[in-house]
């Protein structure tokens, strides 16, 4: 697939903008979702980053801190049951996944343990992908709707597997068209190395929609407040780390897919 340069000034804006990197530009939900408002909101948030945080979804924390208190204990169970499938970092880290392509989610779910935790999680997915599926729409509708003429015809060219050639318009045609991808990682550290766990990467995709870290407490499994160290390096190498808070529900942030 080959995607029209039209988000490259983005990526160049957040470049220059040193001072804004330590706060995410923030859009608050109903200004998202608001059609009567005719100002480029967001185009304007995503010019300072290149990612823009959206806060005040209903429901939204609530969803989000119960998916991820049990989808924890799951994977602890998941390892027990089916033999260890963690990767550990050189700084002593240890992740555990779950990912998960959205039209293989019934297969992936099927290999979790029937355990309390892991049902647990199961259902709490649910509620909690639908909302991050209807933000994630309406970010594609703002994003068309701000964009407008601006952006190339066709925006996006290629072939689906049996169909022949495509072409799409809008962000809104790209992402509904697009191939979703689901990632769950649970991060453990028992020593105080201040050693990074990962280095600096870029992800596929147009673009990531993402929460912040959350702590858990070891052992009663609740939320005991965001993790901290997600960091930023600009074209110019300079890095920067952003710092979240409680009221940043969902992130979207632009992925290598702007420079295809």
């Amino acid at each position: 697939m080959k995607f029209a340069p039209f988000l490259l000034p983005i990526l160049a804006a957040a470049a220059s903008q040193e001072d804004s990197f330590n706060y995410p530009q923030r859009l608050t939900h109903s200004a998202l979702t608001n059609a009567n408002n005719g100002n480029d909101i967001l185009l304007s948030a995503l010019s300072q980053d290149g990612l823009v945080s959206i806060t005040s979804i209903p429901n939204f924390s609530t969803l989000k801190q119960t998916v991820l208190r049990h989808f924890a204990s799951c994977l602890v169970d998941r390892d027990a049951a089916q033999g260890q499938k963690s990767v550990v970092f050189q700084d002593g880290t240890t992740r555990r996944s779950f990912a998960f392509a959205t039209e293989d989610i019934a297969s992936a779910m099927k290999d979790l343990p029937s355990t309390s935790s892991c049902e647990a999680f199961a259902s709490s997915l649910v509620p909690f992908r639908a909302a991050v599926d209807a933000v994630v729409e309406a970010f594609a509708r703002r994003l068309s709707a701000e964009m407008g003429s601006s952006l190339t015809q066709p925006l996006l060219t290629g072939a689906r597997q049996d169909e022949g050639p495509s072409s799409w318009n809008t962000v809104v045609e790209v992402v509904k068209a697009g191939e979703y991808l689901d990632h769950f990682h649970s991060y453990q550290k028992l020593d105080d190395r201040e050693d990074k766990t990962i280095d600096f990467h870029v992800d596929q995709g147009l673009f990531l929609a993402f929460t912040p870290g959350t702590m858990l407490d070891s052992s009663s499994q609740g939320v005991a407040g965001l993790s901290d160290g997600f960091s930023v390096r600009d074209l110019s190498g300079r890095e920067y780390e952003l710092m979240f808070d409680e009221g940043d529900d969902l992130v979207f942030m632009l992925g290598d897919g702007v420079n295809q």
